[in-house]
């Protein structure tokens, strides 16, 4: 498959690049990854988004993502632009920043969305996941911002205002007002931060964030060195226990995350390597996977019980549905969306549904805090 990215960096990947610079060559002799379930999602999501795949291709909590992204969009659009019908659309294109030295590609980046009315232009970013984006901070869209100016989608004169659209994070629309200088400041920015990481002996800096996403994690010394550092802490003996502090405790449950990441992903290639060749790990092997079966069709096994004089009352206990699975059933036999479809689902299920509440999740406070890095660490 060719890469459209042609090797060079690419805005979406500008956050990280800027918590580790190290990690752009660090990536390029990486194992490849298979996508997470989320980046698969997001993927369909965005091509519906984009008109190149349709609504059939998405399942229903993917359709409201869909929903909640184009009506935040309607939203944008009404606040920046106003109503009326828009001069320029522009979606899905990934342009190039040239270095103004050779004229050689520098970087290139894909926007979601931009849109122009008259003398304003608004550009938006779509994210489907549920880690928060700060638009004032964000590295990606800065970049966006500065291809865009670069590549005339906006003029000198023109007012731009850039935004993240993320459905499933509070404020699920932010945006930014980027003027001739502060677009001038994102060219210079984005450009010097391409050429810092391409050149080599830039440093490794890892943390959560900056891991999180980095196909170079799992071979990564400085990766390794930091989750090996907090694995050998012996802080939780009796006499210590008392004494750690809550900084400690906010650095370590960094690296546990980290830790986490990092395992998921050696795991992930040493099985890959396993299945090309099976004595490529010395001392280990894959076992093979256990076999369960799974009933799909409900419908024609309940045929079958009814012929074998299993009682209704009886089948139905022993079936599950899950809330997932009535919404989803609801909204394609019903044809309802969007409140209509909640309040259709509260009268389905008075009276049929148990609550309960899971146990206490582990949360950072705040979008804003900065998550402690290794020099933070006790």
């Amino acid at each position: 498959m060719s890469d459209e990215r042609k090797g060079l960096p690419s805005a979406s990947a500008f956050p990280r690049f800027a918590l580790c610079p190290g990690s752009y060559r660090a990536e390029i002799d990486a194992p490849p990854e298979e996508p997470s379930a989320d980046a698969l999602s997001g993927t369909r999501i965005h091509a519906v988004l984009a008109g190149v795949a349709g609504e059939d291709t998405l399942s229903g909590d993917e359709l409201e993502t869909l929903e909640s992204a184009r009506a935040l969009a309607n939203l944008a659009v009404r606040d920046v632009l106003g109503r009326g019908e828009p001069d320029q659309v522009w979606r899905e294109q990934r342009l190039w920043m040239p270095d103004p030295d050779t004229l050689s590609p520098l970087f290139s980046g894909q926007f979601d969305l931009v849109i122009r009315r008259g003398k304003r232009v608004l550009l938006l970013d779509y994210k489907s996941g549920r880690d928060p984006v700060v638009a004032e901070e964000s590295w990606q869209l800065r970049a966006l911002v500065a291809l865009a100016t670069e590549n005339g989608l906006v003029d000198d004169d023109d007012h731009l205002t850039a935004g993240i659209i993320q459905p499933h994070v509070r404020p699920s629309l932010r945006l930014v007002d980027y003027g001739l200088k502060d677009r001038t400041l994102a060219m210079e920015a984005t450009r010097d931060l391409a050429r810092r990481v391409m050149r080599q002996g830039e440093p490794r800096v890892p943390s959560e964030a900056a891991c999180k996403y980095c196909r170079a994690k799992p071979v990564c010394p400085a990766a390794q060195a930091v989750v090996a550092h907090a694995a050998s802490l012996t802080i939780f003996t009796r006499d210590d226990r008392e004494i750690v502090t809550g900084a400690t405790m906010a650095w370590l449950l960094g690296q546990c995350s980290l830790a986490e990441d990092l395992i998921g992903s050696v795991r992930g290639r040493a099985r890959a390597m396993l299945d090309e060749n099976p004595n490529a790990i010395p001392g280990w092997r894959q076992r093979p996977g256990v076999v369960r079966e799974k009933i799909l069709d409900v419908g024609g096994l309940w045929l079958h019980a009814q012929a074998r004089g299993i009682a209704a009352e009886a089948f139905t206990r022993a079936c599950s549905m899950t809330k997932k699975d009535l919404k989803a059933m609801t909204r394609a036999s019903l044809g309802l969306k969007g409140k209509a479809l909640e309040m259709e689902l509260r009268e389905l299920t008075s009276g049929c549904v148990e609550s309960r509440e899971t146990a206490k999740q582990l949360v950072r406070d705040g979008e804003n805090e900065r998550i402690p890095d290794y020099d933070d660490a006790p």
